[in-house]
This record gives C-alpha cells, sequence and structure tokens, in this order.
C-alpha cells in the first residue's frame, strides 16, 4: 500500500487502443445477456392473472422485508452478546478476506448475501489491461478485487475520506496482501480544495459531501469535519495511472468527480460503473440527468447497470434511484 503523496506531475499515458482487445467488449456481451433475460422474463406472465400474482408478490416482498430484519436485528445482537463491533470473513466473490464493521449496514448485507450481487460480475468484465479507480472505497471490497483482477501489471487508487473506516480500509489492503494498492485520504472533486464531510460513524458508507441523511441510513447524529479534495485528472497524473474503469459511490458526489475528471474520460476511455441517486444528487446542485448529459457530451453510452438496457439523453424517469455502467463509444 503506498498513501498519496504529492509529487511532481508526469505526462499521462497515451489512450488506450480501442480495438477488439478493448475489455469493455466483454461488458457489453455482459449487458446484452441481462437485456436478454430482462426481456424474456415477462412471457410466461398472462394478463388474466396479473389480479391474482400481483397481490401475492406485494405479500411475499413484505415477508421478505420482515424476515430480513429480523436477521439484521439477531445480526446486531450478536456483536453486542459477543463484546465486538468487528469480525473478520472471507468473502469469495470479493476474493478476499476482510475485516468488517458489524453496525454497518453493508456488512449486514454482505452476511445475507444480498450486498451487490449484480455489480460485482460488471466489475470482472470491465477489467482488462490497465488502472482502477476506486472512489468512496470504503472498507475495500472493491479495492480488493480490483487489485486481485489487474494483478502485477495494474495498480488501484482508493479514494475514501472518512477517518473513521480508513484503518479498516488499510487493514484490508494489508490482510490481503496488495502491494498494487495506492491510497488518496480525501474525496474525489471538481477542484483541489478542502471539503465538509458528513460522517456517521459505523455506517461510513453513508458519508456525504451534501448533509442530511440518506433515507435508509439509522438515525443518528452526522459528525462534520473537513477532508481534503483533489480531482481525479490530477490523481490520475500524479501518479502515472491509466484507469480502464472509474468505479463511483459517494453518496450524491458523484457529478462533482466525474466533472474533475474529464481529462482523464477523453484521454483514457475508461469504464465508468456509477450509482445515481436524485435525493442524494439535488443536495449539491445535480441530478441524474445532468450526470448523464456530462457523460453523453464526453461520448459515453449508458445502460442500466442491473437490467442492461440502453439509457438514451432525456428518455429516464425521474426521481431516478439506480446503478449505471458507462462505456466510451469508438472514436475514429
Amino acid at each position: 500500500m503506498q498513501l498519496d503523496q504529492p509529487a511532481p506531475s508526469i505526462h499521462a499515458r497515451p489512450r488506450r487502443p480501442m480495438g477488439p482487445e478493448a475489455p469493455w467488449h466483454n461488458l457489453e456481451h455482459l449487458l446484452q445477456e441481462r437485456r436478454l433475460r430482462q426481456a424474456t422474463a415477462g412471457w410466461h406472465r398472462a394478463p388474466a392473472l396479473r389480479p391474482i400474482l400481483s397481490p401475492l408478490r406485494r405479500a411475499r416482498r413484505a415477508l421478505d422485508a420482515l424476515w430480513t430484519a429480523q436477521q439484521l436485528r439477531l445480526i446486531a445482537g450478536a456483536g453486542r452478546l459477543l463484546g465486538t463491533q468487528r469480525i473478520v470473513r472471507p468473502l469469495p466473490e470479493f476474493r478476499g478476506d476482510f475485516e468488517l464493521d458489524l453496525r454497518s449496514d453493508v456488512t449486514r448485507n454482505l452476511l445475507l448475501g444480498r450486498f451487490e450481487r449484480a455489480l460485482v460480475p460488471l466489475v470482472e468484465a470491465a477489467i482488462g489491461h490497465g488502472d482502477v479507480i476506486d472512489v468512496g472505497a470504503n472498507a475495500g471490497l472493491y479495492t480488493v478485487l480490483a487489485a486481485r483482477l489487474v494483478g502485477e501489471q495494474g495498480r488501484v487508487l482508493a479514494v475514501e475520506p472518512a477517518p473513521s473506516i480508513l484503518d479498516l480500509l488499510k487493514a484490508n489492503i494489508t490482510r490481503n496482501r496488495l502491494h498494487n494498492v495506492l491510497l488518496f485520504e480525501g474525496v474525489a472533486a471538481s477542484e483541489r480544495g478542502w471539503a465538509t464531510l458528513h460522517v456517521m460513524e459505523g455506517n461510513e458508507e453513508y458519508a456525504s459531501l451534501g448533509g442530511g441523511h440518506h433515507p435508509h441510513a439509522p438515525r443518528r447524529a452526522l459528525r462534520r469535519i473537513e477532508v481534503p479534495a483533489e480531482t481525479l485528472d490530477a490523481l490520475t497524473m500524479r501518479h502515472g495511472l491509466q484507469p480502464a474503469l472509474i468505479k463511483i459511490d459517494t453518496e450524491g458526489a458523484e457529478g462533482l468527480v466525474l466533472q474533475g475528471a474529464t481529462a482523464v474520460l477523453s484521454l483514457h476511455r475508461p469504464v465508468v460503473l456509477s450509482e445515481l441517486d436524485d435525493r442524494l444528487l439535488r443536495p449539491l446542485g445535480w441530478d441524474a440527468e445532468r450526470v448523464r448529459g456530462l457523460l453523453f457530451q464526453l461520448g459515453y453510452r449508458i445502460y442500466d447497470a442491473l437490467t442492461g438496457s440502453e439509457q438514451l439523453p432525456g428518455r429516464v424517469a425521474a426521481p431516478y434511484i439506480g446503478e449505471i455502467v458507462a462505456l466510451p463509444s469508438p472514436r475514429p
């Protein structure tokens, strides 16, 4: 693990070739498969059965929510009984062993087998020859996965500002004996400087620049801290990275991250995997349509990460809440 240190800027390497060997071709096939499954999923649903099936589905979802809530209470209670807030657990889907905080909703969903199962295959398909930037690294699940996938020939830049989760991130990098990870202890933003981060200890996955409570976060007090801010353009140039994938999960700051990465997106043409939630974007002056507009202007095609369907300009209903995959369009 290498901590980010100020260094003289260096010239970025040339853009990766955009031939058949480009890694996003595998990703396109995966998205096409998801579109096909989505299209065929409803063939057996006859309209005449909808009045019967719809109430059954609602009842099933309600029972599932009750069961999940009970399981989460049991997990939290087990931690209190054992007098610990942390566990160490192997997570084969993320290719490593991880120390995790039992107070975190990420940990609880991992233990229930419900944490972003649809996103891991997208990351695996997107990574080819190149580096990875993990913005909003949290405890390092995707950082470790990406570091394993890029191997000794690539590097991973993990960007994480919350001091209360950084020790877990560092511990998980060390635990998995990774030597190809760079760490920036701050936020990726549209310009260099300082930013105010709102953090809930134990639930750092909800840390945000916009303030306020995430709709799914526990109703506990938020702590305000000042953290360094830097653009991905500057961080990429500083370390001589050649990103093949940028993964972003910043609770509403995704627009600021991309605004500070326009040179990287234009030069290196990485795949972008990002969460977008209008409820979290608006306090910072953004919404999903504005974020998508920026990517369209930079020559990207945008797809729904879960269904694989392509999103065209101006054709996504608001409020938007979801995950997108942005693939670079070939250029002459």
